[in-house]
């Protein structure tokens, strides 16, 4: 595929920024949401296992909310074995104010030509996914997972008064990882310029810029954590095959 970077044998090879910088203020829960312990790990280290595991990535950046820097070094150490079999380079940075700046900051120490990008708070995305995504992605055009929208949905006007309900079968809702050629999202960011910190999801802002965006399959399991209640769901979905380790 034009574009794309590879060891000559066709396989695509991506850089991966995984989000861990948020303050997590909806969570509310005795430890951050990151860090909160499942099958005796942190969410952040299962999410960081898949990653490791994914033998088309060669470099991860794990974005840090710079008070558990620490904390996250110290769960990533479980994964040191894996990390050196794989030969992968794993590096640590801080965050920034929002979302969009946090993307900035990992994006900087990106050197792959393909990147993807993902939510810590989604333990559950599974190899096959991260897959998907990278082979979507072309010159031009970036990747996102989605899923079909099971509730209905109602549209707020101004006022945040109810203006109408929305058809269904047209929308999606969005999942991550979602992936871009990296010198594409980088000129993308530069050309929406200040605007940039604005935006809460990736796909959103390359669509911004100009570029086209692709839909994959995403994943039903692939829950974003962002309430405590959210967690109950956890164990059930991991019971389930375990498909996050494949």
């Amino acid at each position: 595929m034009a574009g794309s970077a590879s060891d000559g044998s066709g396989e695509r090879f991506a850089g991966v920024v995984l989000l861990a910088a948020g303050e997590g203020e909806r969570y509310r829960g005795a430890v951050p949401k990151v860090m909160t312990p499942l099958e005796g790990q942190p969410l952040i280290t299962l999410a960081a296992r898949t990653v490791v595991r994914l033998t088309f990535v060669r470099e991860l950046v794990l974005v840090a909310n710079p008070k558990l820097r620490e904390d996250i070094a110290a769960a990533m150490s479980r994964l040191e074995p894996e990390i050196e079999s794989a030969g992968m380079k794993v590096s640590l940075c801080d965050g920034g104010e929002t979302r969009s700046d946090s993307v900035a900051q990992g994006l900087d120490a990106i050197s792959s030509e393909c990147v993807l990008i993902h939510d810590g708070s989604r333990p559950l995305a599974t190899a096959a996914l991260f897959k998907r995504v990278l082979d979507a992605v072309e010159p031009g055009v970036g990747a996102v997972p989605v899923i079909e929208a099971r509730d209905s949905l109602l549209a707020l006007d101004d006022r945040n008064e109810i203006s109408g309900y929305l058809e269904r079968p047209a929308i999606r809702l969005v999942q991550t990882p979602q992936g871009f050629i990296t010198s594409e999202y980088r000129a993308a960011r530069r050309q929406v310029g200040r605007e940039a910190s604005a935006f809460t999801d990736d796909g959103s802002l390359f669509l911004a810029a100009g570029y086209r965006l692709v839909m994959v399959p995403g994943e039903e399991e692939n829950l974003k954590i962002t309430y405590l209640g959210d967690l109950r769901f956890l164990p059930g979905l991991l019971a389930e095959g375990g498909k996050h380790r494949r």
